[in-house]
């Protein structure tokens, strides 16, 4: 919600995308930059010029968490390439 302009949403999806269970956290913030999707998840690692407060450990924290459980972490433009989706895909368990 942070880096939403204000009235602006938050939606958190889940479900299934093949054998994995898909969670998906979209904003209609300003994004994050193809070139520095890997680098937001270093510890203490801000996008340069992004505004807002924060120490930088969120996404690094959500990465840690996602992969001790078997889960991987990835950034993509959100809807109509506005804002920002994260996705958590864990793998189903049979």
């Amino acid at each position: 919600m942070r880096y939403s302009p204000r009235g602006g949403r938050v939606e958190v999806s889940l479900g299934t995308d093949g054998a994995d269970v898909r969670l998906a956290v979209t904003d209609e913030g300003p994004g994050i930059p193809a070139e520095l999707r890997e680098r937001v998840f270093e510890s203490y690692y801000r996008i340069p010029g992004g505004g807002g407060t924060g120490s930088g450990l969120g996404l690094a924290i959500v990465k840690e968490t996602a992969e001790a459980h078997g889960a991987r972490v990835e950034v993509h433009d959100g809807p109509a390439g506005r804002g920002t989706c994260i996705v958590v895909r864990f793998p189903s368990v049979p």
